[in-house]
This record gives structure tokens, sequence and C-alpha cells, in this order.
């Protein structure tokens, strides 16, 4: 029978202070002086930063890096270091030929040198990231990928890390492992964000303690990553069209366009723009968020399933709203909490 960690296990009062970090996802990297101030005041050591995707080109048949990053701005100088992030598309490996692994890893490679010397003026690199949520099918395919870009970055001394999800350390036998050094636990977008029933998909505690199995027994080191943002989910006759990233109460406050029904959930009044979005009468709006207070909770139950802590702890994202939804001293609490 199995049985939740958190009753045998608890992170381990002798590992070090888990250090600072945070993910970039934005489509330019252009900090602004409040940007840089936080992540000096909270002694952010590590950006992970989402260089571009990899996704299929039917055009060409072949995986091709879409929407790369653009970077205006240089290292802010309070960052030590740079993880590069890619996030492949499941499409890309069910298509992939196996002979076409060693193409796109030196592909990957060029690309990504070019872009951390050109723009980002070489900053220090141990890891890259890829986050991937691979499916049975896609399994063996994106395996293969990162056992190829190990051979070669192994060679520069760089470490591989890889996305995990709850779902893939309970499962882990089932699910596979990646061949990487490192697994970066994305706690949050636990529940269906398309289903009209749930209440909040970014942080579900009592969805994510169905998972809190395993992982003593998980071959990766774990670090964690936690959400900060916050998105509004668009239903049109009950079916899910489109999220709107970083959509808060303060910008459906037109009584005309818009009506509460509580909360978390609003009804159009009639047709609009909407963020760059139309909308249409009748469409409905689920508000989704986290507060201090539940990544408070979060990290309380993580403590409790974890038999280590975590390395690294990585806030899901930088962006203008994070800076102001969230104070420097409840921020500061989660990672304390986290440090015991």
């Amino acid at each position: 029978m199995l049985l939740p960690l958190f009753l045998f296990f608890s992170c381990s009062k002798d590992s070090p202070e888990p250090r600072h970090a945070v993910y970039h996802w934005e489509s330019t990297y252009q900090l602004s002086p409040k940007e840089e101030q936080w992540l000096e005041r909270h002694a952010i050591e590590r950006i992970y930063l989402r260089l571009f995707d990899i996704d299929w080109d039917e055009s060409l048949g072949q995986p091709i890096p879409v929407g790369p990053l653009q970077v205006p701005d240089s290292l802010p100088r309070t960052v030590r270091e740079l993880v590069p992030v890619f996030f492949l598309t499941n499409r890309s490996f069910a298509q992939l030929p196996e002979s076409g692994i060693d193409t796109l890893v030196a592909r990957m490679i060029r690309k990504t040198k070019t872009k951390l010397g050109a723009d980002l003026g070489a900053p220090l690199v141990k890891e890259w990231q890829f986050d991937c949520d691979w499916t049975e099918e896609t399994r063996e395919r994106y395996f293969q990928f990162l056992q190829a870009m190990d051979r070669e970055l192994k060679k520069e001394g760089i470490v591989l890390s890889a996305t995990i999800r709850l779902h893939q350390v309970k499962y882990h036998q089932k699910t596979g492992v990646p061949p990487v050094d490192r697994g970066m636990l994305m706690f949050y977008n636990m529940s269906d964000v398309a289903d009209p029933e749930t209440s909040n998909s970014i942080l579900d505690l009592g969805a994510a303690k169905n998972y809190y199995y395993n992982f003593d027994s998980y071959p990766l080191p774990l670090d964690l990553a936690l959400p900060l943002f916050r998105w509004g989910v668009v239903f049109r006759e009950g079916k899910m069209v489109r999220l709107i990233n970083g959509l808060g109460p303060e910008a459906l406050r037109d009584e005309s366009r818009f009506v509460f029904r509580d909360s978390a959930h609003v009804e159009l009044q009639k047709s609009t723009y909407l963020d760059g979005y139309y909308l249409y009468e009748g469409d409905e709006i689920r508000l989704e968020w986290v507060s201090a207070a539940m990544l408070r909770s979060a990290v309380r139950d993580l403590n409790r399933a974890l038999p280590r802590q975590p390395e690294w702890v990585c806030f899901y994202h930088l962006a203008p709203e994070t800076i102001k939804q969230f104070a420097d001293d409840d921020l500061e609490a989660i990672w304390n909490d986290l440090d015991r």
C-alpha cells in the first residue's frame, strides 16, 4: 500500500540554505529598475531564462526554434548565474526521427552559444534546462535527445536539468526519469485548467496531496519552482477558449462590460477587447491567482513531503505584476519557511 511520504520524511535540517532564483518567461529581456532592485533585495543568484522554444514545422518537416527571446539588456550585475531554458513541444518528438536528434542538438547548441555570447555578454552558465511535459508516446525520443545533448554539454562541464511534474514523481516507474543531472519540481498547474468546475488550476493544495508519494525513491535531486503568476481563463459556452496571462480584477472594473458573480468569476455584458483579445457577450472569465498564505501552506506541506531540501528555490516568474502583488516580507517568509 502506498502511504504519503509526509508521514515519514521531512527535509534534512543539515541541508544548506536553499539558494534564491527566479524564472524569466517574457518575450523580451528588458528589466525595469524596479525589477533589478527586486533581484538585489531578494539575493537572486540565478535567472532561469527562456531563450527559445522548439516546435515542429510542417512545411520544413523538422523541429525549429520559435519565439526567440529579444535581449536589449545585459544581465543584471547582482545575478551570478544564468540558466538557459528551452520549452520543447511534444509534437516535435512525436514527429522527430531518431536520425534527426544529433542535428537538432547541434543547431540548438549553436544558436544558444550565439545568443549567450552576442546578446547576453557571455554570462556564467553552469546548467541548461529543458521543459517538456513528455508522454508515453514521446518519452523515448525526448530521452534520446537529452542523452545526446548531455554528451555534448558534458564536454564543456555543463549539467542538464529537466522540469518535473508531480505525477512524474509519483508514477516515475511508469513515466520514466529523464537522463539528466537534476530535476526542477514545478509545483503548480495541478488541476485541469479547461474544466469549468476547477477553482484554481495554478495552486490546488488538495490535488497536490494526492501526489506526495515516492519522493524518497526518485533518483534525481530536485530543485523547487513555486508560482507567483496569475491569469484569466476565458470560457465560451462552457469551453475554454484562451488564457490571458497576468489578468487581475483591476482590469475588469468597468461594470458596463464586466459583472463579477463572485471574486473569481466574471461575465461579459457585451463584446469587447481585453488585453488584445476580442471577447464576446456571455463569455465567462475565471480569475486564478496565488497568495502568500497559499504559498506558505504549500511550503509547509513540501517540508513534510521532501526527503531533503532543494538546493535552489525558484519563483515563476519575474514580471511587473509580481513585484506589485507580493510584498518583500511575504516572499522572504516563504524562502525562510523552506530553510529549516
